[in-house]
């Protein structure tokens, strides 16, 4: 699997993509949405080591698995906390603690962006943009009419984008902090 690996946030731990340990093993996998260990769906195995504690592995099932649905890791806004999008799910969970998890309301995600000034991830899904801060949700913003976000960067305390319409594609620009469009 080509995913990025983002961990220019502050963080407490590491992360890996791993495969499945062969034979029996006493290490527990941990399945995403829900946190169980009894089983779930398959999708991206992941093994993460926390600064302090011992390392275990997460699945998580796949969202959306079409383009231009998006994978990645990437380091969340809470030192003690990895976001991880498999086909276009993104969830954010507790590295210290398995069971702590939150699907985040952006679906599918098709760009992720690390905004550091602002402490937080910018997610796009087809008609929408957010921002995530360590406590959540910062800011979403509507992009209606769209079909689909094309492209996005950071241009200091804005974000730039173009989204895909019915009739033509057409550029956005919104203030990092707030969320509206200048």
């Amino acid at each position: 699997m080509v995913a990025p690996i983002d961990l220019s946030l502050p963080h407490h731990y590491d992360v890996r993509f791993a495969e499945l340990p062969s034979g029996n093993t006493e290490r527990r996998v941990h399945y995403y949405p829900g946190g169980g260990t009894d089983g779930g769906r398959d999708g991206m195995l992941i093994e993460v080591a926390p600064r302090h504690g011992v390392s275990w592995l997460a699945m998580i099932a796949d969202g959306y698995v079409s383009s231009p649905a998006c994978s990645g890791l990437f380091a969340s806004p809470h030192i003690d906390r990895l976001c991880v999008v498999a086909a276009g799910r993104a969830i954010e969970i507790g590295t210290t603690d398995p069971a702590l998890w939150t699907e985040l309301p952006v679906f599918p995600v098709t760009h992720v962006v690390v905004a550091p000034t602002l402490r937080a991830l910018v997610l796009c899904d087809f008609g929408h943009v957010m921002a995530w801060g360590a406590d959540g949700p910062l800011w979403k913003t509507d992009l209606s009419p769209a079909d689909g976000v094309i492209a996005v960067r950071l241009d200091g305390n804005v974000l730039r984008g173009v989204r895909s319409t019915s009739h033509e594609d057409a550029d956005f620009t919104l203030d990092l902090t707030t969320g509206r469009y200048v």
